[in-house]
């Protein structure tokens, strides 16, 4: 180059609205030949963003020093008691299938090598093919520089400076917080591992594999019914009533409902049942009744009879539930009465009912009901208010608003505060929450 730029002259490079270096043709100087041109080594390609040696780091974003302490060390209270409780169940329950559990790692995901130098498309071979084709009977085809774009690229060709296609890009705007940070994989989470080591434990104690399959519900059209549980007689029903009471009256005989009304179902069944109504049973595919191992008390329920112990002692009362004797006591007779809440109307009521409507149906014409019936209760009451209707007071048999024992802070609360202690020791801060201050 430096040999060529003493014979010619310096050369200096240009580039044209677009952005594009413009490369001297053979037109520009009469002895200026292409092989003083090298189009592979003088273009540059890519974007030629300005950055020093260090790396382009004017475009990162600025560290911020954080406004709390970080790689402070933490209190060891050694295992959590849940972790111990697991432990525990795991042992009884290894015992118990005469099964110990061997643990082992998966082994990671081998990495997918994609073919990167994949053929090019049958269109594009085509398309070379024809052109040595042509090439071979009419020499090779060599287009003039100035209508060769030496930058040519297989994608899109916007118009770019070398800093790259920026005209098009949002101006961005700061979020106030951090994107695409690493979250640490902690693994699966306990509760979803405990219930599958549950599950393959009850499959081997009841030796059957469960096969989940979701299916959608079947439609039970009979839900979208609004069946009506109370008809109203039909007209003819209620007069046909109606004339038997008067007639049982004036006769004064009471003639039996099954000479003249069929007050059940007659379904034509066999010896053995009406089983033709029955649904037919289907296999439920999975199995029922099976043994449960027993892992003992729930912990829960160990320190909620701890504490009922330890207040029996303070109040000297022993508390008794679920026995014959306190359910005697604290029985609820109101419980045993059959109340109806559809009672049968009298029959001086029954056969006003019966004349009204014979009326209405010889005068063509409707009574509205307030003119013949009182709607509003009117009870004989005194000044002093209608309380010969109130229940009587009946004492409980047992005491309410009673002295509580205090039996201090909860041993779970007492833990937190303990560790809450010995933290702020280790940091040297102390933690305030809920003044007014915070």
């Amino acid at each position: 180059m430096k040999a060529e730029e003493a014979k010619f002259g310096v050369w200096t490079p240009t580039q044209d609205a677009n952005g594009f270096w413009n490369v001297p043709g053979a037109t520009d100087k009469g002895e200026y030949t292409y092989a003083a041109v090298q189009l592979n080594s003088n273009i540059n390609l890519n974007s030629d963003p300005h950055c020093s040696s260090a790396g382009c780091t004017q475009y990162k974003h600025p560290k911020s020093k954080d406004d709390h302490p970080v790689d402070y060390p933490v209190a060891d209270f050694g295992k959590d008691h849940e972790m111990r409780h697991t432990d525990s169940s795991l042992d009884t329950a290894e015992k118990i299938v005469g099964h110990k559990w061997q643990w082992t790692k998966k082994e990671d995901e081998k990495i997918v090598n994609y073919n990167t130098n994949a053929p090019l498309d049958g269109d594009i071979q085509h398309s070379i093919k024809h052109l040595k084709n042509q090439e071979g009977v009419h020499g090779k085809w060599d287009l003039p520089t100035e209508d060769i774009q030496i930058a040519t690229e297989a994608g899109s060709d916007p118009i770019c400076n070398s800093a790259g296609c920026t005209q098009y890009k949002h101006p961005k705007k700061d979020r106030g917080y951090d994107i695409d940070y690493p979250v640490v994989n902690l693994g699966q989470d306990r509760e979803i591992s405990d219930h599958f080591t549950n599950l393959d434990m009850a499959e081997k104690i009841v030796g059957h594999h469960w096969d989940f399959k979701l299916e959608k519900p079947p439609l039970n059209p009979a839900k979208k019914t609004l069946y009506d549980y109370a008809p109203t007689l039909d007209k003819d029903m209620v007069t046909s009533a109606h004339s038997l009471e008067l007639t049982e009256d004036r006769m004064n005989h009471k003639y039996a409902d099954w000479m003249n009304l069929q007050t059940e179902s007659d379904p034509v069944c066999s010896s053995a049942g009406c089983d033709q109504y029955k649904h037919k049973k289907k296999a439920r595919g999975y199995d029922i009744d099976y043994p449960v191992p027993n892992l003992g008390v729930d912990r829960d329920i160990e320190g909620a009879h701890e504490d009922l112990a330890v207040a029996e002692k303070i109040v000297g009362h022993h508390l008794v539930m679920g026995t014959k004797e306190s359910q005697a006591q604290w029985k609820n007779p109101a419980k045993k009465t059959m109340y109806d809440y559809a009672p049968k109307l009298d029959k001086d009521m029954r056969n006003t009912a019966g004349s009204i409507e014979q009326i209405e149906d010889r005068e063509n014409h409707k009574f509205e009901p307030w003119n013949f019936v009182q709607t509003e209760s009117d009870p004989v009451c005194s000044s002093a208010g209608c309380d010969q209707y109130k229940h009587k007071k009946k004492a409980r048999g047992y005491d309410i608003d009673y002295p509580v024992p205090n039996l201090g802070v909860d041993r779970d609360i007492e833990g937190a505060h303990e560790d809450l202690a010995v933290a702020e020791k280790m940091i040297g801060h102390h933690l305030v929450m809920g003044t007014k201050e915070s």
